[in-house]
């Protein structure tokens, strides 16, 4: 559990850079240039995450799906439960992190796009 507090203070972190770094710059052509930056950079990291996501997702359904198919092919063949249950407890751990890099890149866009409509209106 102490893992989780670790991330959340990793991500509020990573925040307080960039509100840190935005609350610094003076000039109207750096701020929107460092702000355009920061959106792109977290629409980038968000498909990369949403990426591993399907790919964590699919190879923990892919081999219960193969057993499926043996199982089929040979009426004898016995599902290995704990090894499915493994995992998926490792597909939940591995989906709770990117939760909190979720929210950290969100929290992140906000500031960006909070500072670059200051600026612009």
């Amino acid at each position: 559990m102490w893992l989780n507090g670790w991330r959340f203070v990793v991500q509020l972190f990573y925040v307080s850079a960039v509100w840190v770094v935005l609350s610094r710059l003076e000039g109207r052509i750096e701020i929107i240039i460092v702000t355009l930056a920061g959106i792109l950079y977290v629409t980038i990291r968000h498909g990369f995450i949403n990426q591993a996501w399907v790919s964590m997702t699919l190879g923990a359904a892919l081999p219960q799906e193969f057993d499926r198919v043996k199982k089929l092919i040979d009426p004898e063949f016995e599902f290995d439960v704990e090894g499915h249950q493994y995992r998926l407890d490792e597909l939940a751990a591995g989906k709770a992190e990117m939760h909190f890099h979720f929210v950290g890149l969100s929290l992140i866009f906000l500031v960006c796009l909070a500072k670059l409509l200051l600026v612009l209106f």
